[in-house]
């Protein structure tokens, strides 16, 4: 079985605080206040982290959420110039694009309405 861990972040370079997912679960008391103390919980499993948990509260809540999601939007937009930045579409002309587009939908038409 995996060694799933919680660990509080201090900064990005050190970890300390460490609670196993069994512990958590068995005392979420102590783990609320030591997210209270860290603000921030970093969920790892294997030592690879696999979810955050975040301190807020009632007037925080939709703040943090909207900060999130605009956030985890601007992750998406620079890897996706990252890759076309890769792949060279980054270097395509206006035309180019609408023509690729076109294309797309063309075979989309075709796939959703077959003859």
């Amino acid at each position: 079985m995996p060694d799933t861990a919680i660990s509080a972040v201090v900064d990005e370079r050190k970890k300390k605080g460490s609670t196993s997912l069994f512990d958590f679960c068995a005392s979420p008391d102590e783990v609320t206040e030591q997210l209270k103390r860290e603000g921030q919980l970093v969920i790892t499993n294997d030592d690879r982290p696999i979810a955050v948990i975040i301190d807020v509260d009632d007037l925080t809540l939709e703040d943090t959420l909207n900060d999130l999601r605009r956030l985890k939007a601007q992750r998406i937009m620079k890897l996706a110039q990252t890759s076309a930045a890769k792949n060279g579409s980054s270097k395509m002309t206006l035309d180019e694009i609408n023509a690729e587009i076109g294309a797309m939908r063309a075979e989309r038409r075709v796939r959703e309405n077959p003859r």
